[in-house]
């Protein structure tokens, strides 16, 4: 997440992703309001590496949503188009063939790579995207977007196929998304930039416990609640049968409060509720007036 004029989210992202404590990481990377991310991240990496063009790709496979179906020749199949990558990147034949086969098992394409891409659906061609992106086995992969539009079967395959390399292959992996539950089944940190520094580094469940101290109860009885008084209790509503008391938990504790009502009232059904990662990225961005 990043905000600042371009040179400075460029400066910032050089500085911060070639450090040595990205190694091995899985982490997000996501721009508010719309902004370009993949083209401010190519920028950034030649600022950081100075590589050539080529040496760049290798080295560092970025993907974004602007190059989908230009990794391709799309009348012929994905596996067609592997081979090309094995040439192009001077790749031992042998290597490439074991690579290949785990990436191909790990994303469940085997039968996908033998048609013509033209003819395969969005999260088919994604999940043969990954495959040909890691080939060469780049030290760190860029992903924007990784799972957009894709069906609650492919999501599931990149996301699993995603945390395996990382854990696997010591991949480091960079996303880019809005999709907050990628970042709750990925990331284990969260960086917030903005105006050229870094304003937020720290582990996903320490934000929990940060911004994350509202929990909503849900109570189901046919008595009446009219009348609790506790210290810590942000918000109460009655509709369609359920009453509802949102806690802070940095006040009063879940189980002080479930024991009151339940030993004050006929409970016939009691539902406790977290925060939503949606939520606690919201407070995140207004505490640093993002």
């Amino acid at each position: 997440m990043t905000t600042g004029t371009l040179q400075e989210r460029m400066m910032t992202i050089s500085r911060y992703f070639t450090r040595e404590k990205w190694k091995n990481e899985t982490g997000i990377f996501q721009y508010p309001r719309g902004k370009r991310r993949t083209d401010a991240v190519v920028e950034a990496l030649e600022i950081a590496f100075e590589p050539t063009e080529f040496e760049l790709k290798k080295e560092l496979n970025l993907r974004g949503d602007d190059v989908v179906g230009n990794v391709y020749i799309v009348s012929v199949p994905a596996e067609d188009t592997f081979d090309l990558l094995r040439d192009i990147y001077s790749l031992d034949e042998d290597e490439y063939l074991k690579t290949k086969n785990e990436l191909v098992k790990l994303l469940e394409i085997e039968e996908i790579i033998k048609k013509p891409v033209r003819t395969l659906s969005l999260g088919e061609r994604m999940r043969c995207e990954l495959c040909a992106s890691l080939l060469h086995k780049p030290k760190i992969l860029f992903l924007d977007e990784p799972t957009i539009g894709l069906d609650a079967k492919s999501k599931v395959i990149v996301r699993n196929f995603i945390e395996k390399i990382n854990k696997k292959n010591h991949v480091t992996v960079i996303l880019t998304t809005h999709d907050m539950s990628d970042i709750e089944a990925l990331a284990k940190r969260i960086i917030l930039i903005g105006k050229g520094k870094i304003l937020y580094d720290g582990a996903i469940d320490s934000l929990k416990k940060k911004y994350g101290c509202y929990k909503t109860v849900s109570i189901i009885t046919r008595d009446r609640i009219e009348n609790i008084e506790f210290n810590g209790i942000v918000k109460r509503k009655f509709c369609d049968g359920v009453y509802k008391f949102v806690i802070d938990t940095n006040i009063i504790t879940i189980s002080s409060f479930i024991n009151y009502v339940s030993n004050s009232y006929n409970l016939e059904d009691l539902d406790v509720d977290n925060e939503t990662i949606d939520d606690i990225i919201l407070k995140l961005y207004e505490d640093y007036n993002v």
